[in-house]
């Protein structure tokens, strides 16, 4: 059975429609989202698509921005079920901040800086971002009842509730259709959830880290051994060198190690025996691989090391007021930069 959700006419006579099957799939079988419209004008979607009026053809629009982001459509999930949010950004020492800073200054000033203190603004994020949002939203509900099976919220729910408040339909199924080959793939899966997003925090530096799943293997399986991980999951649309092995020098899964060691969580939850990167792949007949970065204690000093000349620069770029551009990093693998028409068009006049 298909689940098949009809996005928003932007006109008369016009609309798009999803299909995702349901069963899993052959590597021979058609898994793609179908992506169907009746004649007419184009279609656009919210994230940079849109269809001819025959539904043959992608072609690039500007995003929509009266589309709900993912984000924002799971913060109303959780406000609405009354339960603690799952997931966000662990804080300004927390390495989506540092990653951003090192990125350009200027956008790190425009995320962290220019708004009201402890909040965060929240650029508009595009398709594969979207897509790496609504997948990680469903992993953690489904974990979240492994643990506690009285647990309000559902995959199923989370799904229909993102689709419901307006976000973006194809990104949410597109991720709905790599959560239902997950579940096959993983059907008999070894890991035993412990914690879901776990925030933890080193007291005595600030810097942060969230955890998307802290799990137990409990025997060994090939190439796995047994102990606890933390899981952080990714998504890819393709699996080259760099998705596969990439992670061994990832800021995000070094810094992971890095705090857990700090803050002694083998106490906790048990021995670390590394980070596994859960890479879900978006490839016709998804495909799965999960990379395990054992901690480096070389590695796990260097880059705390790092990350205090960082920390020092940004704190010399706020006492001088000089956030420089860094134009060539505008456009990077998930396409333009979040604050792309601030900068590019002035948008909110000139930083």
């Amino acid at each position: 059975m298909a689940h098949e959700q009809q996005l928003q006419s932007r006109g008369p006579g016009w609309s798009c429609i999803v299909r995702v099957p349901v069963e899993a799939a052959s590597p021979e079988a058609e898994t793609e989202p179908e992506i169907s419209a009746t004649s007419g004008p184009p279609i656009l979607s919210p994230f940079g698509f849109a269809l001819d009026g025959n539904g043959n053809q992608l072609i690039p629009t500007e995003p929509d921005p009266s589309i709900l982001s993912i984000e924002e459509g799971i913060d109303r999930l959780f406000q609405t079920f009354k339960v603690p949010k799952l997931g966000g950004a662990s804080g300004d020492l927390g390495w989506s901040s540092f990653a951003a800073y090192q990125r350009c200054p200027y956008l790190w000033k425009r995320l962290y800086v220019d708004v009201p203190e402890g909040e965060i603004r929240r650029g508009r994020p595009g398709m594969p971002l979207e897509v790496g949002s609504a997948t990680h939203g469903l992993l953690a509900v489904k974990y979240s009842k492994m643990i506690d099976s009285t647990y309000p919220i559902t995959p199923e729910v989370t799904r229909d509730f993102l689709l419901d408040v307006g976000c973006d339909g194809m990104a949410v199924m597109e991720a709905w259709r790599l959560y239902e080959h997950y579940e096959v793939q993983y059907e008999d899966d070894y890991l035993t959830p412990l914690a879901v997003e776990y925030h933890a925090v080193d007291p005595k530096t600030r810097e942060s880290c969230r955890y998307d799943l802290i799990a137990r293997v409990e025997r060994a399986h090939p190439g796995v051994a047994a102990g606890t991980y933390a899981v952080e999951t990714k998504t890819a649309s393709r699996f080259d060198d760099a998705t596969l092995d990439g992670w061994r020098n990832d800021g995000e899964v070094i810094g992971q190690t890095m705090i857990w060691k700090r803050l002694n969580l083998d106490e906790k939850f048990g021995p670390l025996v590394g980070v596994m990167v859960n890479v879900l792949g978006k490839q016709k007949v998804p495909q799965f691989h999960r990379t395990i970065v054992p901690p480096q204690g070389w590695q796990i000093k260097q880059h705390g090391q790092d990350l205090r000349m960082w920390h020092a620069l940004r704190r010399l770029a706020v006492a001088t007021g000089m956030f420089p551009r860094a134009r060539t990093n505008c456009i990077g693998r998930y396409g333009k930069c979040s604050q792309w028409e601030h900068c590019a068009d002035g948008v909110d006049g000139p930083g």
